[in-house]
């Protein structure tokens, strides 16, 4: 990821990198549950990359919204983290 900072422009990569992380979880209900912890890892590293960038307020989102992953994989059986 770091090096799509400094190919594309900002705007470019920003859609890049939020439009790769919904083709994931679109195809999360088809991930083999050990797998699935790889999707909010892939979340975790967008947070500092927005960061890192200046971006503030797409880091805010992403931290909501990979809060809001951790919980659904809580509630839901065989989506644990870890598994």
């Amino acid at each position: 990821m770091a090096i799509l900072i400094y190919v594309l422009d900002p705007v470019e990569t920003g859609t890049l990198v939020d439009s790769d992380y919904e083709g994931l979880k679109a195809r999360e209900a088809k991930t083999p549950a050990p797998s699935k912890k790889r999707l909010t890892e892939a979340a975790e590293r967008i947070v500092p990359f927005y960061e890192a960038w200046g971006k503030p307020d797409k880091a805010a989102e992403w931290r909501k919204r990979l809060e809001g992953d951790k919980q659904e994989h809580e509630a839901k059986p065989g989506l644990k983290q870890g598994s």
